[in-house]
């Protein structure tokens, strides 16, 4: 099996937010760069890994992020106290009492104004109080993304968005013997709108693609029956904010996964975007899916992955590169 214990740890705790993603960059071009025949980033950040296979039987693109949401130092007032503003999809309502960490290593905690009782928490009410390092005005910042290992489960701040950047990695060491020339996108500023991505995947023509991202699963109290779960394993997308999946790809993923007895589930994520909807839109018109990984997430940032998940995502990627 994996070393998911070593390899989400790493993914999850490498300082990245949208358009600072160097540390998350240099660990993906580390981890998968000697495993494959080329390793790059291109001049918007993403990073493309590449295999080529003798008489392969065509080209596949698979993509994931590669950032994070954060925050950015938009004033200093005092030497400790810092004003704040999102980068990506940051609840304001979610972050008093957070702790952040700055890119130059500079750590706080997250405060709110006092202001009139049942009065809305907006960012011009938030404030971060630092506990070590000085800022700069226009210094990123991220969510405490420090994970632990329960048994089978991660358990931290940043999993929804690097769950999908650990798998890839790990299938990096299984692509020996696939029937495709395969790449490995891993899309800067995905947290922002895909913006990076957007340049990558128009740059070579591919047969299909696969868009692997986290599928949240709604709160254990109250679930309904059907519903996405962690541990019931990866879950094969039909529809998000910017793609539809098309038929033939959905029932490719479930044939396989049925004959190779990989358990799956059902998702639509409507309200969340992908680089999916850019990837269809390539050259004539790519066949696109998805496939996303269940996480268990807290109204907070706070939420966890269990490995069989990864596990049976990697075994599921692995298998359609065969057929």
């Amino acid at each position: 099996m994996t070393d998911w214990s070593r390899l989400i740890v790493e993914a999850a705790t490498a300082f990245g937010t949208a358009g600072f993603e160097e540390d998350i960059r240099k660990w993906v071009v580390d981890t998968v760069g000697a495993r494959l025949d080329r390793c790059e980033v291109d001049p918007a950040g993403n990073v493309l890994a590449r295999t080529w296979t003798p008489g392969a039987k065509g080209r596949v693109l698979l993509v994931t992020g590669l950032d994070e949401p954060g925050l950015m130092a938009t004033r200093v007032e005092e030497p400790d106290v810092v004003r704040i503003a999102p980068i990506g999809p940051v609840q304001a309502k979610d972050l008093p009492g957070e702790k952040v960490h700055f890119q130059s290593g500079a750590t706080g905690l997250v405060d709110v104004e006092a202001g009139i009782e049942g009065e809305a928490v907006d960012f011009s009410r938030l404030f971060v109080i630092l506990t070590s390092g000085t800022v700069r005005t226009g210094e990123p910042a991220v969510l405490d993304s420090r994970t632990a290992i329960m048994g089978d489960t991660a358990v931290g701040g940043n999993l929804p968005w690097r769950a999908g950047t650990a798998v890839l990695a790990a299938l990096a060491d299984r692509l020996a013997g696939v029937r495709y020339d395969v790449t490995l996108l891993f899309s800067a500023q995905r947290s922002v709108g895909a913006r990076a991505g957007r340049l990558a995947v128009f740059e070579e023509a591919f047969d299909w693609a696969l868009d692997v991202a986290t599928a949240p699963t709604p709160p254990a109290a109250g679930r309904r029956s059907g519903a996405v779960r962690t541990g019931g394993g990866p879950v094969i997308r039909a529809l998000d904010r910017s793609l539809i999946v098309r038929p033939e790809m959905k029932d490719r993923l479930w044939n396989l996964a049925e004959r190779l007895d990989i358990p799956c589930q059902p998702g639509v994520k409507p309200n969340d975007a992908s680089d999916g909807g850019i990837l269809a839109m390539a050259g004539t018109g790519l066949l696109v899916g998805g496939v996303d990984i269940p996480i268990y997430a807290t109204r907070g940032h706070l939420g966890f992955v269990r490995f069989t998940d990864l596990e049976q995502t990697l075994n599921l990627l692995r298998a359609i590169l065969d057929t």
